[in-house]
């Protein structure tokens, strides 16, 4: 049997977790926050849709 990971892995969550962090340390100190993770979306998430063709 063969295991892949999934689409909403720990390399996910930690980027969403993140962004939480960041709209309420934005909110209460009234400037931008520079998010330091990254995460790149697996290109099965969007087959069939033309979002990726617009974002490079």
């Amino acid at each position: 049997m063969k295991f892949t990971d999934h689409r909403a892995n720990a390399e996910l969550a930690y980027h969403v977790l993140e962004a939480m962090h960041a709209f309420q340390r934005s909110s209460l100190e009234g400037n931008h926050i520079t998010m330091e993770s990254t995460f790149k979306p697996d290109e099965d998430l969007y087959y069939g849709t033309d979002i990726m063709k617009n974002s490079s």
